[in-house]
Parts: structure tokens; sequence; C-alpha cells
């Protein structure tokens, strides 16, 4: 079958990139396993990368893809940094580590006093061309209902946990209606829901592990996913999903399985 291996994301006055539907999240990854993973990645033809100024492995990643011109990079502005000159400082901190960055993104909506400020920084990175692309991360409806309120560049896309068992419906239709795609983090639940029964049933009739299974239900729904992993092994298999496509009935059997499973934290309700 054919492999759609990227997805559009409209940036300032309407110019578009492309995104890779499959990357490697490097989230709790140590300094130590993070070049040999993201290496194995590219080597298994992961063209997309997603690391954070909080996930202290930026010049890991940097390293690894030193060489790589062809592999998207997304990193993440942490609380720390918030605020429009710290955001500025904070970006050009991590542009010397990782050498450009393609994608980024507020980590939180934490801080609803500097919010305004830290997007009027991000508008400018991406005016002035420090980055290709601005986005955010956990952040709810509310608080981009509040960012499109006032800002002249709104974000292209909103990074948020999903899965079959968290599949945040009305976000991630909000977010469609606003020309804002949508990038599922933790899509494997941290490994805690992959020997669900009704998962393994599914991925029993299609000859493919759980992992795959949920990985291919978010990519089938629009998303972008970046499922982590150190074991080489493993991402090869993660991305090993593009021969295969769900059936509708199986689809909708994993749509039944949201339970608003929360691994991690939540600030999409938060002030």
């Amino acid at each position: 079958m054919q492999k759609k291996l990227s997805h559009s994301l409209v940036t300032n006055d309407k110019y578009e990139i492309e995104i890779p539907i499959i990357g490697l999240g490097v989230w709790g990854m140590s300094k130590n396993k993070t070049e040999n993973a993201v290496k194995s990645a590219i080597n298994t033809w992961y063209k997309h990368i997603d690391t954070a100024q909080i996930y202290k492995n930026e010049e890991q990643v940097g390293k690894a893809v030193k060489e790589r011109k062809d592999i998207f990079i997304t990193t993440k502005l942490w609380e720390s940094n918030f605020g429009y000159e710290k955001t500025i400082e904070a970006c050009e901190r991590s542009l010397s580590k990782l050498n450009r960055i393609d994608l980024f993104l507020v980590h939180s909506p934490h801080k609803p006093k500097l919010r305004k400020e830290t997007w009027e920084a991000m508008q400018y990175l991406l005016k002035n061309k420090y980055v290709k692309a601005i986005g955010v991360s956990n952040f709810g409806i509310h608080h981009i209902k509040e960012i499109l309120s006032w800002a002249e560049i709104g974000p292209c896309i909103n990074q948020i946990e999903l899965s079959p068992f968290l599949q945040r419906t009305e976000l991630v239709n909000f977010c469609k209606a606003n020309g804002i795609s949508t990038t599922a983090y933790s899509p494997l639940t941290h490994g805690i829901k992959i020997n669900d029964k009704k998962l393994k049933k599914i991925s029993e009739r299609y000859k493919r592990t759980s992992a795959q299974i949920l990985i291919r239900w978010s990519i089938q729904k629009g998303n972008i996913a970046i499922p982590k992993s150190s074991n080489k092994n493993r991402i090869e298999e993660n991305f090993d999903v593009f021969n295969f496509k769900i059936k509708n009935k199986d689809m909708e059997l994993l749509d039944e399985f949201e339970q608003e499973f929360i691994t991690s934290w939540n600030p999409t309700i938060e002030p």
C-alpha cells in the first residue's frame, strides 16, 4: 500500500512545510542513550526527531543529526524560559545545540501572565527565520482560543497525549476546525495498556504488535505520532506501520477503548 509519510503544516502567511507523520520521541531518554537511539531511528528511515529543552538531550540529538539536513527537528520551550527576551535567548541556546529547529513549541500553557509575551516572541522567531514553524503543546481549547484572539500568527500544531484510551475528541476537532494539526505523544501509553486483552485481540487479527496497532490508529486518525524507544528493534517495529491499514470496523472498536486514561501530566485543563 502507498506510504503517506508526511503531513502539511500551515505556518506564516499560509506557507506550508512538511512534517513526517512518525517521529522518534526522546523524552526521559538519558544522554548516553539518546545519540545512539536517534542514529538507529535515522537508519530505520525516521525523518523526524522530537526533543525539548527540559529533556536535557538536545545536544545529543544535534550530534546525531548533524550531517542530515533531511531530518525534521522539533523542540519545546520550557516554562523557566517563558517571557519575551527569555524565549528568544532560550531558542538561541537550543539552536546552538541542535544546529536548526524546524518546529518550536511552547511546552505548556503554564504561567498565564507570560503567555502573551511568550507567544509574541515565538512569532518574532518565526518571522526572523530562527525556526520554520511554531506551535504549542499540552494546550486546551481555552488556551488556544486566547492565543487566537490576539495573535497575528496562530499555532500550527498542538502536541498532546493521545491514544485510543485517551482520544480528546473535542480538543482534536477544535484544532482541526482552526487549521491546527495534532501530534500524539505517548501513543503507546508508556506501555501500560500494551497487554490490554481487547487490543491484543485486534493486533492478533492483523498479525501485528499492539504497539503497531496503536501507532497505526493514531496516524489513520490524521495525527502525527512520536513513539519513544531507545531499543533498536522497537524503534524499527514502531516505524513498520505503512504496509497495512486498520479496517473501519476495527477503528470503531478501537474508538470504544476511550477511558480518559492519562499517563502523565494534564495542563490542558489548567487556567
